[in-house]
C-alpha cells in the first residue's frame, strides 16, 4: 500500500549513532521530552562498536539512536538544536 496514511510504525530509522553511552541517555531524554519516541540499541562492530569485557559490555560502547521511521527529521531537529545549543553554551553537558 503506498497511501503516506499508512505509515508502517514498525520500521525504524538511525537517528544518531552515539559513542558515548552517556550522551546516548541524554539524547534519549531530549527526544522523548519532546514527545519523539525513542530506543537506544548497541552499535555493531560494523558501525564502530568496540567489544569489551566485564559488566559494561552490554550497556557499553556505541549507541545508536531509534526512532520511527516517520518521525526521523523531527528527531535529527530535536538532536540538531541541541548540538546548535551547545556552541553557544547552553545545551546539555555531554552534546559537543
Amino acid at each position: 500500500m503506498d497511501d503516506p496514511r499508512f505509515v508502517n510504525d514498525l520500521e525504524l530509522a538511525v537517528a544518531a549513532l552515539i559513542h558515548d553511552p552517556a550522551e546516548a541517555q541524554i539524547v534519549r531524554g531530549l527526544l522523548e521530552a519532546s514527545g519523539v519516541p525513542c530506543i537506544l540499541q548497541p552499535a555493531s562492530a560494523i558501525e564502530g562498536a568496540s567489544r569489551r569485557m566485564g559488566p559494561e559490555m552490554t550497556f557499553g560502547g556505541p549507541q545508536k539512536v531509534m526512532v520511527h521511521a516517520h518521525r526521523l527529521e523531527e528527531a535529527e531537529a530535536v538532536i540538531g538544536s541541541a548540538l546548535a545549543g551547545s556552541e553557544d553554551g547552553e545545551a546539555e553537558p555531554g552534546l559537543s
